[in-house]
């Protein structure tokens, strides 16, 4: 694994929430480990009534055996009427074989995403962003 410290990743999605309860998308321009954001619409576990956001990393159980990565992270919403984000804080978190995703499970109320006044979804569409930033690889000793 080649985790590059302080690699970033901003990637923006047009999605369209209403035809799908699940979003499974894949986060690009990140080297090794690579990164994925799932979406669930009509929320998951804790989150009913919500948006729930995950962050996983991607890549097989014996790929990452050896390798536990400390990244920090935020998820971002568009607003396309006034044309800015609002920012969502995540963290930072430790990802492992055993540890491979965290999960926001209340990221935003149903009522304020569909609020048409705050302008996070338009027509079925809506933009969202993460960024990560690795803090730190660490690979155990065996």
């Amino acid at each position: 694994m080649n985790g590059k410290l302080g690699s970033s990743v901003m990637r923006s999605y047009r999605v369209l929430p209403l035809d799908f309860n699940t979003w499974d998308l894949e986060l690009q321009h990140v080297e090794t480990p690579s990164w994925k954001m799932i979406i669930h619409t009509d929320g998951n576990g804790d989150g009913k009534g919500h948006i729930s956001v995950y962050l996983a990393i991607v890549g097989t159980s014996s790929s990452l055996a050896d390798w536990e990565v400390n990244a920090s992270f935020s998820f971002l919403i568009f607003d396309q009427i006034h044309d800015n984000y609002t920012v969502m804080r995540g963290g930072a978190n430790w990802y492992s074989a055993a540890a491979r995703s965290w999960v926001w499970p209340a990221f935003l109320p149903h009522c304020e995403f569909s609020d048409p006044k705050k302008g996070f979804l338009i027509q079925d569409c809506c933009t969202v962003q993460a960024d990560v930033y690795v803090v730190g690889v660490v690979k155990c000793l065996t």
